[in-house]
């Protein structure tokens, strides 16, 4: 197999991320602004490649609407994902493992995300990674509002 890389999004890497995250025009308006949050530092966007495929992504934002979410001492973990076919290979372990350690290097000392209660595997590997719950919210997305859990984690220094 392959070697597993994760890095950030390259200008050269857009279309083909596009391509695969943007599934309708909504989503594609979506993510083309989140790529474009990306370049100007105002979140970071790292894709999983593995030989020549992508094969998974995740954002560390530095706000959110949702003050308990993000501030000046907390970041965001957006949109963590791994295309089907390589799930459960340790991917989104190795995401969630660059994405906490870029905001330890940003003397963050708090990382929160939205899960949906029903997304049993997600639940699990963010507890497996220690995780908690710390309260109920919702969440948007093309019209309709789902429940979400809000979990957070503490990080040690560097």
């Amino acid at each position: 197999m392959a070697a597993l890389e994760i890095t950030p999004l390259h200008l050269h890497q857009a279309e083909a991320f596009l391509a695969w995250r943007g599934e309708d025009e909504i989503s594609c308006q979506i993510v083309r602004g989140e790529v474009e949050a990306h370049f100007v530092g105002q979140r970071v966007l790292w894709v999983a490649v593995l030989g020549e495929a992508m094969v998974g992504t995740v954002q560390l934002l530095f706000d959110h609407p949702d003050p308990d979410l993000a501030d000046e001492h907390s970041g965001y973990i957006q949109a963590l994902e791994v295309r089907p076919a390589y799930r459960r290979l340790g991917i989104a372990s190795a995401l969630l493992q660059r994405v906490e350690w870029e905001a330890r290097r940003r003397g963050l000392e708090r990382i929160t995300l939205m899960v949906e209660p029903d997304n049993a595997p997600a639940l699990r590997l963010y507890r497996k990674w220690g995780y908690r719950q710390f309260k109920r919210s919702v969440f948007g997305w093309k019209g309709v509002m789902y429940p979400t859990l809000c979990l957070e984690k503490l990080l040690a220094p560097v």
